[in-house]
C-alpha cells in the first residue's frame, strides 16, 4: 500500500516537473516570432552581415588610400598630423554629392567644413555658430564660402505645402527666403526655374546672415585696421554647385551695397574711418 502511494507521488511530481521544464524551454523561433516576423528577423541578421561587409569595404578602401598617399607623398601624414591651418571655411549642404575638398580640389587640412541640410546659417543654431567662432577666431580663416547646390531636396520641399515633421522647423528658414523674394520667384514660369533661383537666393541670404554676426564683424574690423591686410577678412563668397556638371558657380552679389544699406541696423561695432576698407567684401 505504502509502495503504491509513493509510486503515485513520484509520478505526479515527475509530471509537474516535466510541465515546468516545458514552460521555460525556449519555443521554436518561428513559433515565437510568427512565420512572417521570423523571416524578417533572419533578413535583419543577414542585413547586419551586409553592414559589416560594407564597413570592411570602407576599412579596406582606407588602407588602400593610405598606401597610395604614402606612395605619392611620403610626408603627407606627417604634415597632416602636425595640425591644421585652413584658409577656407566651407558651409555646405549635407547632400552626399557635394564633398567640399573634392570639388574644390583641395587636400585634407586645407578647408574647414560645416555641413547641414540646405547649407543654412541660423543664428540660433549653436552648431554652426560654434564652427564659425572657431574658424574665425582660432583658425583665422581668410575666406568663408557658402555653397548651395541645384537639385537640393531642402529647397524643393520648401516650395511645397508639405509638413515634414521635425525638419520643418529647419526648412522654415528657406520658406522665409521665399517670402522675402516672393515677387521675383512668382514671376518665374517653371517650377525648376523657381527651385534653381531659390537655391541662389538662399545662398545670398545665408551670406548676409554671416555678415550680421558679431564673430565676423569683430574679425573684419580688426583686419581692416591692419595694414598687412588689403581687404577686411574673412571675405565671404556665395557659390552654387551643379551636380550634373560638377561646376562651382560664383554668384554675382554686390555685398557692399547691402552692407552699407543695413549697416545702421546690424552693425555691432563702430567702424569709424575704417568703413571704406571694411566694405571691400570681394
Amino acid at each position: 500500500m505504502l509502495a503504491t502511494m509513493l509510486g503515485r507521488g513520484l509520478r505526479a511530481r515527475s509530471s509537474v516537473l516535466a510541465a515546468a521544464v516545458a514552460a521555460v524551454r525556449p519555443a521554436p523561433a518561428a513559433a515565437v516570432w510568427g512565420a512572417a516576423s521570423w523571416h524578417g528577423h533572419r533578413k535583419l541578421h543577414a542585413s547586419r552581415g551586409a553592414w559589416r561587409q560594407d564597413l570592411n569595404d570602407v576599412l579596406a578602401n582606407n588602407k588602400e588610400w593610405v598606401r597610395k598617399q604614402k606612395e605619392a607623398d611620403p610626408e603627407f601624414f606627417e604634415r597632416l598630423g602636425a595640425g591644421q591651418a585652413p584658409k577656407y571655411l566651407w558651409i555646405g549642404c549635407s547632400d552626399s554629392r557635394v564633398p567640399a575638398n573634392t570639388i574644390m580640389g583641395l587636400e585634407p587640412g586645407q578647408v574647414f567644413v560645416h555641413r547641414n541640410i540646405a547649407n543654412l546659417v541660423v543664428a540660433s543654431d549653436m552648431n554652426i555658430m560654434s564652427v564659425l567662432q572657431f574658424a574665425v577666431e582660432v583658425l583665422k580663416v581668410e575666406h568663408i564660402i557658402v555653397c548651395g547646390h541645384y537639385d537640393c531636396g531642402g529647397v524643393k520641399t520648401a516650395l511645397t505645402q508639405t509638413d515634414m515633421g521635425l525638419i520643418e522647423n529647419w526648412l522654415r528658414n528657406i520658406r522665409d527666403v521665399h517670402r522675402i523674394h516672393k515677387d521675383e520667384l512668382d514671376a518665374l514660369k517653371t517650377l525648376e526655374e523657381k527651385q534653381h533661383r531659390l537655391v541662389e537666393l538662399s545662398v545670398f541670404e545665408q551670406c548676409l546672415n554671416l555678415f550680421k554676426t558679431g564673430i565676423v564683424q569683430k574679425r573684419r574690423l580688426a583686419t581692416s585696421k591692419d595694414p598687412e591686410h588689403e581687404f577686411a577678412k574673412p571675405r565671404i563668397h556665395g557659390v552654387v554647385f551643379s551636380p550634373s556638371e560638377g561646376i562651382l558657380k560664383k554668384l554675382p552679389i554686390d555685398f557692399r551695397s547691402y552692407i552699407n544699406e543695413y549697416r545702421g541696423i546690424y552693425d555691432l561695432y563702430d567702424i569709424g574711418d575704417n568703413g571704406a576698407k571694411d566694405t571691400k567684401t570681394d
